[in-house]
């Protein structure tokens, strides 16, 4: 029974993969920006000058155009295409196509982890948040967002297949399972036409 569901969580990951790869292409002229949304959610990371930062899900680098370029940057995706799009517009940014959930743990720990317009691409995302533990520095700053509202981002995933996402809860149940798992909730937004949650490795 266990070896069959792992087997189908590969096969939906592989799906997954495969329909991101797919919209690649045309990725950017299918979504919209809401740039005044997206300074708001990075001014909640207080980014300093050389912090170690992770984007995870990084899609074509949406979030590189809004950036400082005075961080240490790697930002991750496990499409290719999308990593092919993301350095054909930031060529100077670490692209790197790699499944977080499997991501070697290097001797560098991140100061901030930043996951945009992701989270409910994992499956199991309780495995996110720990990994994301892992990977930070002591005090360091996991944010949890999205440039649209829960309600529309739901909605939006059902409408396409409900394989390849899952519903993101409210906020606050969020921050309910983020505590059982090493992280102090520093500010939790869900608003209607964005959602945030921002936390702290405590130790």
């Amino acid at each position: 029974m266990v070896t069959d569901y792992l087997l189908s969580c590969v096969i939906t990951m592989c799906e997954i993969k495969d329909f991101f790869n797919s919209k690649a292409a045309s990725w950017d002229s299918e979504i919209v920006i809401h740039a005044d949304r997206i300074e708001y959610l990075i001014s909640l990371l207080d980014l300093q000058p050389f912090d170690r930062v992770l984007d995870v899900g990084c899609g074509t680098g949406v979030l590189e155009d809004f950036l400082p370029d005075d961080i240490r940057l790697m930002a991750i995706d496990f499409s290719q295409g999308m990593i092919d799009e993301a350095r054909r517009k930031h060529p100077n940014v670490n692209y790197v196509v790699d499944d977080f959930l499997t991501m070697k743990t290097s001797a560098m720990c991140y100061d901030k982890i930043i996951m945009h317009n992701v989270f409910p691409h994992f499956l199991q995302p309780v495995f996110a948040v720990k990994k994301a533990y892992e990977l930070l520095a002591p005090n360091g700053i996991l944010l949890i967002c999205h440039s649209i509202g829960r309600s529309v981002i739901n909605q939006r995933h059902s409408s396409i297949n409900n394989r390849l996402s899952v519903s993101l809860p409210l906020v606050k149940e969020l921050a309910q399972e983020v505590e059982h798992h090493g992280f102090k909730v520093l500010q939790a937004e869900d608003e209607n036409d964005y959602y945030a949650l921002k936390v702290q490795k405590t130790i």
